[in-house]
């Protein structure tokens, strides 16, 4: 009788054994709920990490918790599982066999399709495919996308919206809707060289702390490593984030240096920050800023080839014509005592060409009285200005110098110097000078330099900048 039932136990722990109903010991409660969220398709290498990391995960996970797996291009749900009881081979192969379902309505090869995720539409997802009230894990796949559709900024290699968009409640990320509560987020790029460099990327990964913070979930990390993501439950980072700016125009991003555009307390006059020392504030060079101007000023129109052609040569008039009106109406109102001219280009043989006003046998620059008479003569002149050449910057300012200050330069330019030896290092060391002689210059940009120029030269406006900021003078812009 003893020895039957030593038997009959026997049996039946095999066979408990065998359907996988048995286990060693009680596995913990859950405590977390996991959305997996992967993209169409991603490089066949990562795609087999993703797999054998994901299975780590499922297999160690505690019995009874739930998992949703969805795509992340139009968060349709790719199937879920509750994790099993049972024996640990009893377990994965159930695991294996619900993974290879999920996977078989993805790419077969893990290539091709979307890979872009954006993070506007993942608070709604998780909560549309969420089973329990345990804590939210969620893990997504895929490269970040950042746009903001209310006001039409996206992420681009030279582009993305300021941290301010997160919470203006008129951006499309301040209509954004806060994750559940205690949601953690880990994410895992399809590159480890996503974006444009290494200062392109910080950015991004700022920008995605400061949402995710400010929709009260925690960012665990993002990191093109599959086993730190799925396997690593600590944050990369030791400090909270705070953010960089309260804009919510465009962030300007290369792999140099971080570029602002935002707007100034008036809500009119645009400032773009290219550096942590330098500011660019764009704006028109109305008369008011001028008014200090009321002794001499000299007028130093750029009249090189890059003012009124593109670069196949063809006749584009009207960044050159904008430059003759602004001066000209300059010379009709201003309040100055005495003016001069010099329209700066380049000649065939590339040497400067200087065209000036009051022009006389006398070859040096001098001062012409601020008359009626002089004034309508002066406009006139400007109006037949010609364009063609380099830009030789450092020769209309040492004209500037030639003259002695004090005075007020009006220094219009679609960019660097051309002409000239030195380049842009001449220009800002005569700046020294120029600040001796108590000459101030006020640079006007144009053409790739306007007001609104969505393809703004930053190397241009970084040059006129420091070249005004060097004598005390301001940037300004022509629309």
């Amino acid at each position: 009788m003893l020895l039957r039932r030593i038997l009959s136990r026997s049996i039946v722990s095999t066979l408990l054994l065998l359907t996988g109903c048995a286990t060693e010991s009680i596995a913990p409660n859950p405590t977390e709920e996991i959305f997996l969220g992967l993209p169409m398709g991603v490089p066949i290498e990562l795609g087999h990490s993703i797999r054998t990391n994901l299975l780590s995960t499922m297999e160690s996970a505690p019995v009874g918790t739930p998992m949703t797996f969805f795509l992340t291009e139009n968060q349709e749900s790719l199937g879920s599982i509750t994790i099993p009881a049972g024996s640990p081979a009893y377990r994965k192969r159930l695991i294996k066999e619900q993974l290879t379902k999920v996977f078989e309505r993805l790419d077969p090869e893990l290539s091709g399709g979307s890979k872009e995720i954006d993070l506007i539409s993942i608070p709604a997802t998780i909560r549309k495919f969420r089973k329990s009230k345990l804590k939210p894990r969620v893990i997504l796949i895929g490269s970040p996308l950042i746009k903001d559709r209310e006001q039409g900024l996206s992420l681009s290699a030279t582009q993305m919206p300021c941290e301010g968009s997160v919470t203006n409640p008129e951006t499309s990320y301040g209509k954004m809707e806060t994750f559940p509560e205690d949601t953690t987020i880990s994410w895992l790029t399809t590159r480890a060289d996503y974006g444009n460099g290494p200062n392109h990327r910080a950015q991004v990964e700022h920008f995605l702390r400061y949402l995710i913070q400010e929709k009260q979930a925690q960012f665990l990390r993002i990191s093109s490593d599959a086993e730190a993501v799925f396997n690593n439950p600590q944050s990369q980072w030791d400090d909270s984030v705070t953010p960089l700016d309260e804009c919510t125009g465009l962030k300007k991003v290369d792999q140099d240096q971080a570029k602002t555009v935002l707007f100034d307390e008036d809500g009119e006059t645009e400032i773009v920050e290219i550096k942590p020392d330098l500011t660019i504030k764009v704006r028109q060079p109305e008369l008011e800023f001028l008014e200090e101007s009321s002794g001499r000023v000299l007028f130093l129109p750029d009249t090189s080839a890059s003012v009124a052609f593109d670069a196949q040569g063809n006749s584009q008039p009207e960044v050159f014509e904008k430059i003759k009106a602004d001066v000209c109406q300059k010379i009709d109102q201003m309040p100055f005592e005495e003016f001069a001219i010099c329209g700066f280009g380049g000649q065939e043989d590339l040497s400067p060409r200087l065209s000036k006003y009051p022009s006389s046998i006398i070859s040096n620059l001098h001062w012409a009285q601020a008359t009626r008479e002089n004034r309508d003569q002066a406009i006139e002149f400007v109006k037949e200005l010609k364009a063609g050449g380099g830009t030789p910057t450092l020769a209309a300012l040492q004209e500037a110098v030639s003259l002695n200050g004090p005075m007020t330069c009006l220094l219009y330019s679609d960019g660097i110097p051309t002409l000239g030896e030195g380049g842009q290092g001449a220009v800002l060391k005569l700046g020294q000078t120029l600040t001796v002689q108590k000459i101030k210059v006020h640079c006007v940009g144009v053409g790739g330099l306007s007001v609104h120029n969505e393809d703004f030269d930053w190397s241009g406006g970084e040059f006129l900048t420091r070249l005004a900021q060097s004598t005390s003078g301001e940037y300004f812009a022509l629309e």
